[in-house]
């Protein structure tokens, strides 16, 4: 017997993803490896701390004060590009310290 209602896998575990409330924890994580990955390796070595403060506010803590004038210039074009690696709207707004 076949089945007529079958559904794709990716779509059933998005759905328990959602259910059990990780979904967001999980974008949030893929932010946080994404950021070596969209602004290069140089940015990511001199990265101290980068987390979430709450959903949507990426707290990122540079040692480099060059950098870190670079990027406070660049937030919004970085909120962008984490996005759009995510494929969601998951950062709203950087706080560089």
């Amino acid at each position: 017997m076949r089945r007529t209602q079958t559904e794709p896998i990716s779509g059933i575990v998005a759905q328990v993803l959602h259910e059990m409330h990780i979904d967001g924890p999980l974008k949030q994580a893929h932010v946080l490896h994404a950021w070596p990955v969209v602004l290069g390796s140089a940015i990511g070595q001199v990265t101290d701390k980068l987390y979430f403060r709450r959903p949507g506010v990426l707290c990122v803590r540079i040692r480099s004060s060059v950098v870190r004038n670079e990027l406070l210039m660049n937030r919004q074009q970085i909120v962008d590009r984490l996005n759009q690696e995510v494929g969601e709207q998951v950062v709203n707004e950087i706080i560089i310290l």
